[in-house]
């Protein structure tokens, strides 16, 4: 998670920085409960001016972030109740204290729909620009003898093909 939130493009430059500092002290850092962070010379705790800086995008683009919190879940299959962990808790809790974590009612309704129409409307402006598809079916049962059809459908990219 942290290299993510480094390397991630859509992260505040603050919270970059932030995470840099982390990852580069890591070697030399000292937990001291959960409350704050112990580097060199200094403590970075959620009152540094750092953090504060970091609150104020936040709060310009909380929505944006749970938004990305709940795509990350979806797309791995993460649980929802990680969202109710008390270690992920804390753990958003340090990295951000203004940001509260979506519930998992949240994540189920308001999220996965919000992320659903974008997906099918990025799947649907990519399949109308293709020339040529490919649709390939599948079929199986599960162990209740129920059956499954999978439909898989790709377009052959002729500009990026290597002869």
């Amino acid at each position: 998670m942290l290299q993510h939130l480094i390397t991630c493009p859509k992260s505040p430059e603050t919270l970059k920085d932030s995470m840099k500092l982390i990852k580069d002290s890591s070697s030399k850092t000292k937990m001291s409960g959960l409350s704050e962070i112990e580097t060199n010379d200094s403590f970075i705790s959620p009152s540094s001016s750092a953090n504060t800086t970091i609150n104020a995008e936040f709060q310009d683009t909380d929505d944006h972030i749970k938004t990305e919190l709940a795509r990350a879940i979806f797309v791995t299959g993460t649980p929802l109740s990680m969202v109710q962990h008390p270690l992920w808790i804390q753990f958003f809790e340090k990295l951000q204290p203004k940001f509260k974590i979506p519930s998992r009612k949240a994540l189920a309704t308001k999220y996965l729909d919000k992320i659903y129409r974008e997906m099918r409307f990025e799947l649907n402006e990519e399949l109308n620009a293709c020339s040529y598809l490919h649709l390939q079916c599948d079929g199986w049962s599960n162990l209740r003898n129920e059956g499954i059809i999978n439909f898989l459908i790709s377009n052959l990219n002729l500009h990026t093909l290597k002869v």
